[in-house]
């Protein structure tokens, strides 16, 4: 969706985007009531479209497509990641900055956990399915 609306915003303005959404994630800690569409929605909304305007106008970024191709592993995983986080954060009561640092840290576990389920589970069933369902395909000989 965001990619169908996007439009060249240059790099420096991509840039700002970027920093701009974890800087507001790191602002909003604090915000206790307030709705997490807004806590968390608009800035990562900002630091994808910065991120996708910043491919956009040249700049490679090495693991984005890894990410894209883990996405759905990174989704069906991601709510075993945060929650031992979530649990790990309460045992040792971390609040304050400390508690921004352990989200950055299970985003980033979240991404990694999701990659490893990617490569040694998904795609190997993946691959597995397609050869029951469509057979191994013969080869050509010359």
């Amino acid at each position: 969706l965001v990619a169908k609306f996007s439009r060249r915003v240059g790099v420096p303005l991509s840039l700002f985007l970027v920093i701009a959404g974890f800087g507001l994630i790191i602002f909003s800690s604090g915000w206790e009531d307030f709705y997490r569409t807004v806590k968390y929605g608009i800035p990562a909304a900002m630091i994808l479209y910065g991120l996708l305007s910043l491919e956009e106008g040249g700049v490679k970024i090495g693991f984005g497509k890894t990410l894209g191709d883990a996405s759905y592993s990174i989704y069906l995983t991601h709510f075993f990641v945060t929650r031992a986080f979530s649990a790990f954060s309460s045992l040792l009561s971390v609040s304050g900055f400390l508690s921004v640092f352990v989200f950055f840290a299970s985003l980033a576990a979240s991404a990694f956990v999701g990659v490893v389920v990617h490569f040694w589970v998904e795609k190997p069933f993946t691959h597995a399915m397609r050869r029951v369902v469509f057979g191994r395909r013969r080869q050509v000989s010359r």
